[in-house]
Parts: structure tokens; C-alpha cells; sequence
């Protein structure tokens, strides 16, 4: 998982997380928030499966990481990347493929 940290005490922060059962944090910062958003970026398009990895690097990224989700009440849960930026979320459904959900028009 990595994600924004707002505060401004060291520059612009994020942090990076383990999936491990001890989940270790890492903190970074950056001098500029331009600075910042391309480490996310960076480090989250890395992160994403081959299949959407361009995809992520073009994306403001607020959050992104690995979660389990279903596309409807009837279907089975399934790993999927999601990635969070602003008021939209990006995930990866069954197809490999990146689909938008703005969360402005969520009911």
C-alpha cells in the first residue's frame, strides 16, 4: 500500500506498507508536492500488475494498493489493485482492465 500523508513537518511525506503480518510502515518525503506525486506514481505503477502498470503512471495517485472486492452482490471476492485519486476510483477488474468509478456519482 502506499499513500499521501498530509503534514508539512518534514516536506511533503507518503507512506509505503508491507502485506506482511507485522504490516511495517515506511515514511518518505519529498521537497516539492510535484516531487511527491511522481514517487507515487513511480512506486505505485511498479506495484500494479503488468496489465494496467502504464495505466497507473498516468493517474494522480492518493492511494493505491492491493484489496479484495466484488463487482456485484452475487459474485466471489477476487484480488484486485485499486487506486484512489481524488473522487474517483481506478480498480482492475476480471478482464485485466482498468475501470472508473467516480465516487461524486455513487449511490
Amino acid at each position: 500500500l502506499i499513500q499521501t500523508v498530509e503534514g508539512d513537518r518534514f516536506g511533503y511525506p507518503f507512506e509505503l506498507s508491507t502485506g506482511l503480518k507485522d504490516n511495517r510502515i515506511f515514511t518518505f518525503s519529498s521537497e516539492t508536492r510535484d516531487d511527491c506525486g511522481e514517487w507515487i506514481r513511480t512506486i505505485g505503477k511498479l506495484m500494479a500488475p503488468v496489465a494496467v502498470m502504464d495505466q497507473v503512471g498516468m493517474i494522480d495517485v492518493k492511494l493505491a494498493g492491493y484489496a479484495h472486492m466484488k463487482e456485484s452482490l452475487v459474485d466471489e471476492w477476487h484480488q484486485t489493485f485499486l487506486v484512489f485519486s481524488w473522487r474517483g476510483i481506478y480498480y482492475m477488474n476480471r478482464d485485466l482492465k482498468f475501470d472508473h468509478l467516480d465516487l461524486r456519482k455513487a449511490s
